[in-house]
């Protein structure tokens, strides 16, 4: 059964998130997430950088900073209804020299 949150400073049911995420395979520096309600309302975002403590987390998966986000809101990764990608993968291979698919 999902879990229904409460925003704190607002009276709005909360039963969608959308965890948003930059970083490899799509793109090679500043790994990031971010994490909305379906309201549009940005509960949290964290570069992976704060965590590791790498300039620019080069190549590193958003891991720290996905928890980060999730652990903020006090939800699971089973409740998420979404993960966007902050990249257009089939644009972005074939600037590349690869194909898509």
């Amino acid at each position: 059964m999902k879990a229904i949150r409460y925003r704190r400073d607002w009276e709005v049911r909360i039963d969608l998130w959308i965890l948003g995420l930059n970083g490899p395979p799509i793109g090679w520096h500043d790994s990031s997430a971010c994490l909305l309600d379906g309201t549009g309302n940005v509960w949290a975002m964290a570069e992976e950088e704060r965590f590791t403590r790498a300039k620019h987390a080069v190549r590193s998966f958003p891991r720290n900073a996905a928890r980060f986000c999730l652990d903020s809101a006090g939800i699971e990764p089973g409740e998420l209804d979404g993960i966007a990608i902050g990249w257009g993968l089939p644009r972005l291979y074939p600037r590349e020299g690869r194909g898509w698919g």
